[in-house]
């Protein structure tokens, strides 16, 4: 913009553009995004069309709008007014045209009718009403041919007569071109949500404009510093987003508090007042200090006898006093199954102090498998008590924050006891691998496992456990195709419900094993890890183009979908080099992913080839630039004698200055 006090009026040009067009194009958007400033979201642009006409009355009562129309132009200042025109074929226009410098003619890049009412329509009327007047082509709205695929725009709501942009619309450049070549025009391109080509079509509008008056006055000094309208640079294409990898919430405390109202299976039982309760070690002793104490202590020396083994041991194997409060004995004996009278079973049988109740009992068994404390105040004195007995003190917590009306802040202790509960499992049953109840023989080693939590985990393996499969009652379980690194993290995600240091196991065996045993949320994580460490890799320049496309026929052979779409995604974004460096393997790939690639390449190859062509475009343009100016002044440079070319006394050197204009 430049300052208009103190410019003689003989010292800029006054540029009338007339903006015609079809309806709904975006006429009026552009001429407010350059005479305002006006800018824009895509949810304003989504909605059902209203016509509207941007006031001339504008340029001569709004000052904001009388200071913006002035510019500089390849130093030149000029004032510049728009009329903006409805675009109904029937409505006279006469008025606009008249005094019109210059024909600014719109269609949308979106809208294949706007284009095919150029030539049917709109040139047709412009050379009626204004035969003389130079063309300027626009096409707009060219940033819909990247928003038209966006999962966003989809969703938008769009009005009940807002006809959505199909990929099948676009419009591309080079027909742009072939249109306004055969009207005569320079072509532009422009979009006001990103602003882009908005400053290049109303600079060039003014040097064609420019141009044609210079045929008149040819006399004039500034005149001969413009410049003729200048090549486009193609919209800057934006990188796509990557598909997020989605993971489900952890369900797992759901799901091992199912357990507890499993009475049919347990390892041990817990006794009071002569009630007793199924359990499961494992659970408890996670879930609570006391217990594990002793726990493992019986553990320990459980395993370093033979009690298991005696023949002669029918009943009481062993029992032991518990010198701690609210507990009494521990003993490992022969039970009979509540289930089957017929059927006994060695047992551990945990007996608590008689000052517990058999509903403050159950009480605190619902709180150690799920971390959350009822708001049963029927019986919350006597769980208090039991709490204080067995210093449980998150429990105790819970219960006076819930005595308080205060629940709400239960669930930060709720968490906090689920992610201790986490570490302790990790720590006793993965690592000490204390309490398991059942072995499976894999590829290079047995390991040991534990029932109760796998049951809980996985449907498959609950299904193995408890029906009429030979599994139910083997000793050793086989597990042929997983390794011992495969399977120990498989047991972290069933019994943490998270799992670690997935890239340093073959990914592709823990994806099979997750489908295998029907673990959705297991390959999810699975995916995002990999997603995560291939993102990090090319943060860091690493090379992962070749992974990438490995991965994809296997992401779809084991159901890992997001993978395979982000995988996918990754070699459309770099499908040029895809095909450079890695060609065997991208003819490995199926006939649809090939085709699905081809067709989402991101940018498309249209765009690859406006680049090019705009690169060696600009490098003919100097050239042709140079020739034009020399063809324009040639009389002017070789004259010695006073004439009509109004000769200076200074010679002139165009080409440099125009070479390196060019280039601007």
């Amino acid at each position: 913009m430049v300052q208009t006090a103190n410019l003689p009026k003989d010292n800029y040009e006054f540029v009338k553009c007339v903006v015609v067009g079809d309806g709904g194009v975006g006429k009026t958007c552009l001429t407010c995004a350059w005479s305002v400033g006006t800018t824009y979201k895509l949810e304003s642009l989504v909605k059902s069309h209203v016509s509207t006409v941007f006031a001339i009355d504008h340029f001569i009562k709004d000052k904001q709008v009388s200071d913006r129309s002035w510019c500089n132009v390849d130093g030149v200042p000029v004032c510049l007014h728009l009329w903006d025109t409805f675009g109904y074929h029937d409505k006279d226009r006469g008025f606009a045209y008249k005094g019109a410098d210059v024909v600014l003619l719109c269609f949308s890049v979106v809208k294949p009718s706007s284009l095919d009412s150029v030539i049917r329509f709109w040139v047709s009327e412009i050379k009626s009403k204004s035969s003389t007047t130079p063309i300027v082509l626009v096409g707009t709205q060219a940033d819909m041919r990247y928003n038209c695929y966006d999962d966003g725009y989809k969703a938008m709501d769009k009005g009940l007569v807002y006809k959505e942009v199909k990929p099948e619309h676009i419009i591309l450049p080079e027909k742009g071109r072939t249109v306004a070549k055969q009207i005569g025009a320079p072509y532009y391109e422009t979009s006001i949500l990103t602003h882009h080509g908005v400053d290049d079509v109303f600079f060039n509008v003014i040097r064609a404009a420019m141009i044609e008056r210079r045929k008149i006055k040819f006399w004039s000094p500034q005149l001969r510093r413009i410049k003729y309208p200048l090549i486009q640079k193609p919209i800057e294409w934006p990188m796509r987003l990557f598909p997020e990898i989605k993971v489900p919430e952890s369900t797992i405390n759901e799901e091992l508090a199912e357990i507890l109202t499993r009475q049919n299976v347990g390892d041990m039982l817990v006794s009071v007042r002569d009630v007793c309760f199924r359990a499961d070690r494992v659970i408890l002793a996670s879930s609570c200090q006391m217990i594990e104490d002793i726990l493992m202590a019986e553990y320990c020396s459980h395993e370093n006898s033979d009690v298991k083994n005696s023949e002669t041991s029918q009943h009481t194997a062993y029992c032991h006093d518990i010198k701690l409060p609210g507990f009494e004995t521990i003993e490992y004996k022969q039970c009979k199954d509540p289930f089957n009278r017929m059927h006994g079973e060695m047992i551990t049988v945990l007996t608590m102090a008689r000052e517990i109740t058999p509903l403050a009992l159950q009480y605190v068994l619902e709180y150690l498998y799920t971390g959350t404390a009822k708001a049963d105040f029927d019986i919350i004195p006597e769980a208090k008590e039991a709490a204080e007995l067995l210093q449980l003190k998150d429990l105790l917590l819970q219960i006076s924050n819930l005595q308080s009306n205060e629940g709400f802040l239960n669930s930060k202790l709720q968490k906090q006891f689920r992610h201790d509960r986490c570490e302790v499992l990790k720590r006793l049953a993965i690592r000490k691998g204390a309490f398991t109840d059942v072995k499976f023989s894999l590829d290079d080693d047995v390991v040991s496992a534990h029932k109760p939590l796998l049951m809980a985990r996985c449907d498959m393996m609950a299904a193995m456990f408890t029906a009429d499969f030979l599994e139910a009652s083997a000793a050793v379980i086989p597990l042929p195709g997983v390794t011992v690194d495969v399977f120990k993290v498989l047991q972290e995600f069933l019994y943490t419900g998270c799992v670690t240091n997935v890239m340093d196991v073959d990914c592709l065996s823990l994806i099979e094993v997750a489908n295998r045993f029907c673990l959705p949320r297991f390959v999810k994580l699975i995916e995002n890890a990999i997603v995560e460490q291939f993102l990090m890799w090319d943060d860091q320049k690493v090379n992962i183009l070749e992974d990438v496309i490995l991965l994809i026929e296997p992401a779809h052979l084991h159901n890992a979908y997001q993978l395979a779409a982000w995988c996918m995604e990754y070699v459309c974004q770099h499908y040029p080099d895809a095909w450079k460096y890695n060609k065997h393997y991208m003819q490995a790939l199926s006939k649809d992913n090939l085709k699905f690639l081809e067709i989402n390449r991101w940018p498309p190859a249209w765009y690859v080839n406006e680049c090019e062509v705009y690169n060696k475009a600009i490098n003919e343009d100097d050239k042709k630039r140079l020739m034009q100016r020399r063809a324009q002044f040639s009389r002017l440079q070789r004259c010695t004698t006073a004439c009509l070319c109004f000769r200076r006394n200074a010679r002139f050197s165009f080409e440099d200055a125009d070479v390196e204009e060019g280039r601007g």
